[in-house]
This record gives C-alpha cells, structure tokens and sequence, in this order.
C-alpha cells in the first residue's frame, strides 16, 4: 500500500500529471497515465473498455442499417 501512495504522489508532483486522462467508456471511471507518443489514448484499456465501446458502435450501425430500406 505504501508503494501505491509515493506512486501516486510522485505522479502528482510531476510534469506526467497532465497526462492522466480519465476512461471514454460511459460505464468506466477510471483513469489512467496516457504515454501514447500522440497523446490520444481514449480508454483505460482497449482490451477491456475500448473493445465494448467499439463492439457497442459496431452494433448501433448495423441495427442502423437493418432498418434503412435497400434501393
């Protein structure tokens, strides 16, 4: 427990604090130290959250285009 607190307060004294960015998953809040070299990360895990959020869009468009009438 106490290597967690000087983590965290190290992150919290350091330039990486403007990198903690929190979870685009509606369900999720979680954060997390973005260190992509674009510093686009979306998701706290794309393995986790980032892959529903994707399979969740993914079917949205198909009922979408289920009920849109063929030409």
């Amino acid at each position: 427990m106490a290597l967690i607190a000087q983590d965290a307060v190290d992150l919290l004294l350091s330039a990486e604090i403007r990198r903690v960015r929190v979870c685009g998953a509606d369900e999720c809040a979680l954060r997390f130290v973005d260190r992509s070299p674009a510093r686009n990360r979306r998701w706290c895990s794309m393995s986790r959250c980032g892959n529903r959020t994707k399979v969740r869009l993914h079917q949205a468009r198909a009922r979408r285009s289920e009920h849109t009438p063929a030409d």
